[in-house]
């Protein structure tokens, strides 16, 4: 810019006036890019720092620390941050130091690579590695970042990681993948829409989908059941459940049981479920060949006590104000035949005795084997007292007729009372306890008699107030002797010990158990009894463990001590009392118990089963539960009646049962005890059949606890 010159002033001022001008605006430039370069560096700054925070901020989140180490000094040095407004951790040490660090199955392998790269034979270091507690796993990575003018490694930076969990998860996911395709039960991944995902061979065994055609399938089509039960449950459900529902095929349907649960997922929709199908052909097979079983006498083919307990209540029911009669017959001195011709041939006398007075039976009755030589005749409603007198004397004397047995001819007699409804008796209990009592009456008569029940013949009232008052005062003095008898496994081992309850009155003599436990559960001393026997099992348990020979004692659980909501705190006490342990007592609990409330039940046995006690089912198959007990309780052993036992050598069905029962236990973890074991023929058959637990006279009888504490 021109500089308007005055008429007065030189040219040297001039001049000079033009050269501060342009100095002036030079310095006024300078300034002008000073402050430009200097906002840009302060921003340059403020850039480097955020992206410092941001660095701390990913290596915190990712756990990883920084190293760098130097070749000249062979030192690594470490920065870790471990909290987003502390400080890092700084630690320096010698490279020979960090691999001591190192587990020694792994230093090798880490050196190896170490070298490799510090040598430029690859583009970079990368290991994962074990510390030397075995357990914790880290990951290394890094890169030379400078070397000499030879070629020489000078630096190398990089990160450290702990892989710990991921290596635990990564091996988590690998057994479950292993489980998943080779799981016994029929397993399907589905996503949040109930489609299939992924399937295993024995889904593919069972519905008969191969893996591509099984990958287009909608659970929808297939399990019906299923999907309905998650609408029901609604977005919240993780676990779904359908018992005894149906898996639909080209084919048809099967019955199934169905769990499905719900692996984490963001929502409903983007969640995953593994399903796994349970086939419950054989089981329902097997239920039904047991139902069968439970109700039919193996030696006689007649209905059992159970079954014809349950005819007699259904016809008293139909009957209305129509007579039914019902007579119970014994067969006289029976014992002498069993000891004089053995169990085997005495078996065989039993069952002709049965086929013979089946022989007779007129149209509408029904024949049941009451238990051991007693049978009991139902008549059809409307038929009277005389009926009844008339068959019962047709079978007495059809019973009389010679048998010919081990070469001899054997000549027996039979006894029989007669009750009718609804004169002797307005229930199946009362009818058939009257028909005892005429049954008592005829024997104590001369035996070979037929009595019909009258109020005046009805002694077993006072017989049993008596009994129940002797019983109650036994429980007062606690005058019960308790016995074990030892269990065994296959190579006859002992393994555990059931505790059995002994009375010995001195009105009465020994009574037996049949007698006085049923009037025990009826008058209320169940309880008491029960307490005394858990008190016994554990001073028994006691004893063995200060002997050094552990083994689980087992005790009886009545139906009523179920009920019993302090149970727990019970035996919990006994054992703190008794100075024994859960984990030395098995609880046993019969079908009949459990059939009461069995909602109840199931909350005690978990219980029970986490604190430490083993569970045994007791009787199983004798009528009275549906396989559907072993699923959905918690037992660890099932206890097979003596009733299948029995007959396990020459009855190829009671076998067959066995088997089934075996492999269905051990498919639920559950392990079988063989009751009632008697003969070498029997224990042979049984290990066969894969039984692994066993008890009965073979082994041993009962014992005191004295006498077990002498066994080697």
């Amino acid at each position: 810019m021109s500089v308007p010159v005055p008429e007065d002033t030189s040219k040297a001022d001039v001049l000079h006036e033009r050269r501060l001008a342009r100095e002036r605006a030079a310095r006024k430039e300078a300034e002008r890019l000073l402050e430009g370069k200097s906002l840009a560096l302060f921003e340059a700054l403020q850039a480097s720092e955020r992206s410092q925070r941001r660095l701390e901020l990913a290596l915190w989140a990712s756990g990883e620390s920084i190293w760098e180490w130097d070749a000249e000094t062979d030192l690594v040095r470490s920065t870790r941050y471990v909290a987003l407004d502390a400080p890092p951790q700084e630690t320096s040490n010698l490279l020979i130091d960090v691999l001591d660090a190192i587990h020694p199955a792994d230093v090798e392998s880490v050196v190896l690579a170490w070298r490799l790269h510090v040598a430029g034979s690859t583009a970079e270091y990368d290991m994962q590695y074990r510390l030397r507690d075995g357990q914790s796993w880290r990951r290394s990575r890094g890169r030379v970042i400078e070397r000499d003018a030879t070629g020489n490694a000078c630096r190398m930076v990089g990160t450290t990681k702990d892989i710990t969990r991921q290596r635990e998860q990564d091996e988590s996911l690998r057994v479950l993948g292993h489980a998943f395709a080779n799981s016994r039960d029929a397993l399907v991944l589905c996503d949040g829409s109930w489609r299939v995902l992924e399937s295993n061979a024995a889904f593919h065994a069972l519905s008969g989908f191969n893996h591509d055609s099984a990958r287009r399938l909608a659970i929808a089509h297939v399990l019906p059941a299923l999907v309905e039960a998650a609408a029901r449950e609604g977005t919240g459900a993780t676990h779904l459940w359908v018992p005894d529902c149906r898996l639909h095929l080209l084919g048809g349907s099967i019955p199934v049981d169905v769990s499905a649960t719900m692996l984490p997922g963001t929502a409903q929709r983007s969640a995953q479920w593994i399903v796994s199908i349970k086939d419950l052909r054989e089981a329902k097979r097997l239920e039904i060949e047991l139902a069968a079983a439970s109700r039919i006498d193996a030696l006689t083919g007649l209905i059992n006590r159970a079954a014809a307990t349950e005819a007699l209540a259904a016809r008293i029911a139909e009957a209305g104000d129509r007579p039914v009669p019902t007579l119970w017959l014994n067969l006289d001195e029976f014992r002498a035949v069993n000891d004089g011709l053995g169990a085997r041939e005495a078996d065989g006398v039993l069952a002709h005795c049965a086929e013979r007075a089946l022989g007779v039976m007129p149209g509408g009755w029904l024949l049941a084997r009451w238990g051991g030589d007693e049978l009991l005749a139902i008549g059809p409603p409307g038929q009277d007292a005389q009926h009844g007198l008339a068959l019962g004397r047709a079978l007495l004397a059809a019973l009389a007729e010679p048998l010919a047995v081990a070469g001899t001819s054997l000549s027996l007699t039979a006894s029989a009372g007669l009750a009718v409804y609804p004169e002797d008796g307005e229930s199946a209990e009362v009818l058939v306890l009257n028909a005892g009592t005429a049954l008592r009456h005829a024997k104590r008569r001369g035996r070979a008699r037929l009595e019909a029940y009258e109020p005046s013949l009805d002694e077993h009232g006072l017989q049993r107030l008596t009994m129940v008052s002797l019983l109650r005062r036994a429980c007062d003095r606690e005058d019960f002797r308790f016995v074990a008898q030892p269990r065994v496994d296959a190579d006859r081992r002992i393994v555990g010990y059931e505790v059995l309850v002994r009375w010995h009155s001195a009105e009465l003599g020994w009574v037996s158990p049949a007698q006085f436990i049923p009037l025990a559960e009826d008058n209320g001393l169940i309880d008491r009894i029960g307490r005394a026997a858990i008190r016994a099992a554990v001073t028994l348990a006691a004893r063995l463990r200060r002997s050094g020979r552990q083994a689980l004692v087992s005790v009886n659980l009545a139906a009523k001590q179920l009920q019993d909501p302090m149970l727990s705190e019970i035996l919990l006490s006994e054992l703190a009392a008794g100075g024994a342990r859960a984990e030395d007592i098995e609880l046993e609990v019969t079908e009949s118990g459990l059939v009461q409330d069995i909602e109840s039940a199931h909350r005690l046995l978990t219980q029970l089963r986490s604190e430490g006690f083993t569970l045994a089912l007791d009787d199983f198959g004798t009528g009275y539960s549906s396989l559907s007990y072993l699923q959905t309780l918690p037992f660890h052993k099932v206890k097979l009646d003596r009733s299948f036992v029995k007959d396990v050598v020459d009855d190829a069905r009671a076998a067959r049962l066995i088997a089934g029962v075996v492999d269905l236990c051990s498919a639920l973890d559950m392990q079988v005890v063989a009751e009632g074991v008697e003969t070498e023929g029997q224990f042979a058959r049984l290990v066969e059949l894969g039984a692994p637990e066993f008890q009965g006279f073979l082994f041993h009888r009962p014992l005191d606890f004295d006498a077990i504490a002498r066994l080697p």
